[in-house]
């Protein structure tokens, strides 16, 4: 017992000489080596790609980097989505390449010894790659053509391109568009054009694309009302989907002109007999009838008519020419006042 306490009491004193020792010496002096190490080394760099047209659409980019004084690119720094996140060493030059589908590439240079944070955030918009389309406005009935303007929309993300007239030629556009993407053109007058087709397009890279817009300026007897994509079914007389669409951009013109008295006009392709396709015909055109009643018309103002096979617009030797015989159309019969 006796030699444990004197080991434990030499243990207190060496203890204490050596903190006495301590506090004699310099005070430790505060830029050593070691706080040196804890500076900034690298920088954790954050990007979000975004649409530069539409700022609310991200947009999923594949990046690679590379130093700036060389052409080989980092193969170990790779990263793909519209948010990417990466650690980068200090005191280099990069250059940051962004790649996405549909997209023009874009390139950033970063000069990282002028960095004095941890952290650094980019919102980068990269620009669609775009292509062109023509656009032509004309008369349905006399295909001339004609000096209006209107809104060209894409149907996939909120972009719509305003045609002035003053800009155009007689109605002739150029313009450029997305790849790919479904636009639909509506036409803006104020000079009494009354009707338009609805005309839509899905521009593809390498071809001629081109929309031509017909628009009615005369409610004559005689005159067609443009409809785009009216056919139906194979040996039915229930309305596609398409179909309605387009009845449902009609009916405000006819309830505008209660007095306009139109005939549906209903047709088959050369398929089955006379006798059938005149019944599959009628059956069409009640079907369109019902719709439009449905929607407010009047019965005064609809007639109906079916004309079977015998006013074909297309060749029946093929599946497509079949297809676009089996429609309806809106004729104007007269004016009832």
């Amino acid at each position: 017992m006796r030699k444990t306490l004197l080991n434990m009491a030499w243990g207190i004193c060496l203890g204490i000489s050596c903190l006495l020792a301590a506090q004699a010496q310099d005070p430790i002096v505060a830029e050593s080596p070691t706080y040196d190490q804890l500076g900034i080394h690298v920088v954790a760099l954050q990007v979000n790609c975004w649409d530069a047209e539409i700022a609310s659409q991200p947009v999923s980019a594949y990046l690679r980097v590379r130093l700036a004084d060389m052409p080989v690119f980092i193969d170990t720094i790779q990263k793909s989505g519209p948010q990417m996140s990466l650690l980068l060493p200090i005191n280099r030059v990069y250059e940051l390449v962004f790649r996405a589908e549909k997209y023009l590439d874009t390139t950033l240079r970063i000069d990282f010894a002028q960095i004095n944070d941890y952290e650094l955030k980019l919102e980068l918009g990269l620009k669609p790659d775009k292509i062109g389309l023509d656009i032509q406005i004309r008369d349905l009935n006399t295909d001339e053509t004609l000096p209006l303007g209107g809104i060209v929309k894409n149907l996939y993300r909120p972009e719509a391109i305003y045609l002035n007239p003053r800009e155009g030629r007689e109605g002739f556009y150029q313009i450029r568009v997305r790849e790919e993407d479904e636009y639909e053109m509506e036409v803006k007058s104020e000079q009494g054009y009354l009707f338009y087709t609805q005309n839509r397009i899905v521009p593809k890279r390498g071809l001629e694309n081109r929309l031509d817009v017909k628009v009615v300026r005369s409610l004559a007897p005689g005159h067609r009302i443009p409809l785009q994509d009216v056919s139906f079914a194979y040996n039915d007389f229930s309305l596609s989907e398409q179909a309605r669409s387009e009845l449902d951009r009609v009916v405000p013109l006819l309830l505008q002109y209660p007095a306009l008295l139109i005939e549906i006009a209903a047709h088959t392709d050369s398929d089955g007999t006379d006798a059938h396709n005149l019944r599959l015909s009628f059956l069409r055109a009640e079907a369109v009838q019902t719709y439009l009643l449905a929607r407010g018309l009047s019965p005064s103002v609809l007639s109906v008519k079916g004309y079977g096979a015998t006013q074909p617009i297309a060749s029946n030797l093929s599946p497509e020419g079949k297809a676009r015989n089996r429609r309806f159309e809106l004729r104007v019969l007269r004016w009832t006042e």
